[in-house]
């Protein structure tokens, strides 16, 4: 008998209905803190509730499944590579529902060209989507530049704890810097190497119990290889990778170095832990007044 089905004949199917209530616990008690005091661990939901009702609020990246519905509760804008017909297209080449897709995307951009937007916010939240920007000091000054002052940016990140960048290394600050001196607008071969040919395989469940599998080995397959370096070097497409990897510790480390030069003008406010059963963290950036 599946684990699922156990669980569900031990436990009230209110406990049930409320497992975010349960997960914590588990978080808290798997889950290594990096040396930080006082995180939370909050699900989805717990910081979109943290949002004031009628807050102006801009979604970056919806997709199918937006973290704010345009329901009445907030005055909520989305911005996306793709329109609401492609968004079905792709929905459906994907196997999933296309109920919650927005009835309108208000900013489209096919190269996810953040400046078109030409209003101000009071909220901007984005899931993850920071990870994807080859200059992440750009994108982060232009999110800060669609806030109004004291507006804040919540941004949900994968964890690599409990992923499958498990096996790569958290990016350092001089790595962002450098990406961002050098105005680098596509990901590097290494970005690319490491996403295709280092991920790690083991279910997230497994994860949080400190199992990450074997890590792969490149020597050995050599042929992969070379294809991921022919299609880098003669694609004209997008190469869509994480260009950043972080753990909760590593993103406040690097965000206070980075405010603290002054290449953003977002304070790192609030920071969470991953709920069991996720492999994402949470943190709220705040423009200076």
């Amino acid at each position: 008998m599946k684990l699922k089905k156990i669980i569900k004949k031990i436990l009230p199917q209110y406990l049930l209905d409320r497992k975010e209530y349960l997960f914590k616990p588990i978080s808290y008690l798997f889950l290594d803190k990096e040396g930080l005091k006082g995180l939370k661990c909050k699900t989805r939901k717990d910081m979109i509730a943290s949002i004031p009702k009628g807050s102006k609020v801009l979604e970056i990246g919806p997709f199918f499944c937006p973290l704010i519905e345009n329901n009445g509760d907030y005055d909520i804008k989305y911005f996306d590579v793709l329109n609401v017909e492609q968004l079905h297209t792709r929905a459906v080449e994907w196997g999933a529902s296309t109920e919650k897709i927005p009835s309108k995307i208000d900013f489209i951009s096919p190269v996810g060209d953040l400046t078109i937007v030409d209003e101000k916010f009071d909220y901007i939240i984005s899931s993850h989507n920071i990870e994807h920007h080859p200059d992440l000091i750009k994108h982060l000054k232009i999110v800060e530049n669609l806030l109004v002052n004291g507006g804040k940016f919540i941004a949900i990140v994968p964890d690599k704890r409990l992923g499958y960048d498990y096996f790569i290394n958290t990016s350092s600050v001089s790595e962002i810097i450098d990406a961002h001196i050098n105005k680098v607008v596509k990901h590097s071969l290494k970005n690319i190497i490491e996403h295709k040919m280092i991920q790690a395989k083991p279910k997230l469940i497994k994860h949080f119990f400190g199992i990450h599998g074997k890590k792969p080995v490149i020597y050995n397959r050599s042929e992969r290889l070379n294809e991921i370096i022919d299609e880098y070097l003669n694609s004209e497409k997008y190469i869509d990778v994480h260009a950043w990897i972080f753990t909760p510790r590593s993103f406040k480390d690097n965000i206070d170095t980075l405010h603290k030069l002054g290449f953003i003008n977002l304070e790192l406010k609030e920071l969470t832990i991953p709920i069991f059963n996720t492999f994402e963290f949470s943190a709220v950036l705040e423009k200076n007044k």
